[in-house]
């Protein structure tokens, strides 16, 4: 197993699937789980001071090319993947 450096400029690709490959984040009618991803994202970027690419969210992964700009990348990870499971978590029930 290779450790990942983390440095600061760095650009990275980032993807996450749920949980057994449930679809999660299936389309729904008022389009919550798009709102979701959308508000968890700008909130962490903004937080860690991370410049967001691209972002994909597919009903079970997501996709994100991010640039790192002060090397707080497992930060932003961190945080932005628990923001976005509890909204997750409260959208479903």
């Amino acid at each position: 197993m290779s450790a990942k450096i983390v440095e600061k400029g760095k650009v990275w690709v980032i993807d996450r699937r749920t949980t057994r490959r449930y679809f999660l984040f299936r389309p729904d009618e008022q389009g919550l789980a798009a709102q979701a991803f959308w508000y968890c994202l700008a909130i962490c970027a903004a937080k860690h001071g991370v410049i967001v690419h691209a972002a994909v969210l597919i009903s079970n992964h997501i996709h994100l090319v991010i640039t790192d700009v002060h090397g707080v990348q497992p930060h932003f990870k961190r945080d932005f993947f628990r923001l976005f499971a509890c909204c997750m978590k409260a959208i479903l029930g």
